[in-house]
């Protein structure tokens, strides 16, 4: 009976080990391709570059490359929106105590200072959350929670582990719904991790 006892608490202990370290909520393991940085989309990047926005907290470098060909188009009410001018950006995530985290945040976005939108990926360990940015300085009151459902979400990375000042490569492809609006956003993307974004929380 102990014996029964002491191998059901087992596989309890190890259901829930796998449950902690294999599923975390709102998150999906990545693909890795290894050869991604190969793709010609790259190279056509290269004879493009980047856009400035003109703002001097994130002014670009003279003739610094297009970093991605990330399109994102929005449908609310039979209204349809394009965008496809973006830049990428990455950083480690670190807390007030300037210790590094394993999670990378990379920004892919055409935020001014005032308004914006893009995409925000979330890397842990080999898993990722890929969310549609939008923002505005527009104060609006509401207490609702916004409402969504994901249809697609999937991402390819160049490797599995990064370190400061690595270049991530990568593809990824997000269809979901906020709030009625349809939001499709896919493409290839490329950037340096730097840290520079910490949190007082």
């Amino acid at each position: 009976m102990l014996k029964v006892i002491f191998i059901i608490l087992s596989m309890l202990a190890v259901l829930s080990s796998c449950t902690k370290n294999e599923n975390i909520q709102g998150f999906d393991r990545y693909e890795i391709d290894e050869n991604i940085q190969n793709n010609k989309i790259f190279e056509n990047l290269n004879k493009t570059q980047e856009f400035d926005f003109g703002y001097d907290f994130r002014k670009i470098k003279k003739n610094q490359k297009r970093s991605n060909n990330l399109k994102i188009t929005t449908e609310l009410g039979g209204i349809k929106n394009h965008y496809d001018e973006f830049n990428s950006e990455s950083f480690f995530y670190t807390h007030f105590d300037n210790k590094r985290t394993d999670t990378i945040i990379v920004l892919i976005d055409n935020f001014n200072g005032y308004s914006g939108e893009g995409i925000t990926l979330k890397i842990y360990k080999n898993y990722f959350k890929l969310e549609y940015l939008q923002s505005s300085d527009m104060i609006i009151n509401t207490k609702k929670r916004d409402r969504i459902k994901i249809f697609e979400s999937s991402l390819k990375l160049n490797k599995k582990k990064y370190q400061l000042n690595d270049s991530i490569y990568g593809y990824l492809n997000l269809k979901m719904e906020k709030n009625k609006e349809r939001i499709n956003a896919t493409g290839y993307f490329r950037t340096k991790i730097t840290q520079r974004y910490q949190s007082a929380n």
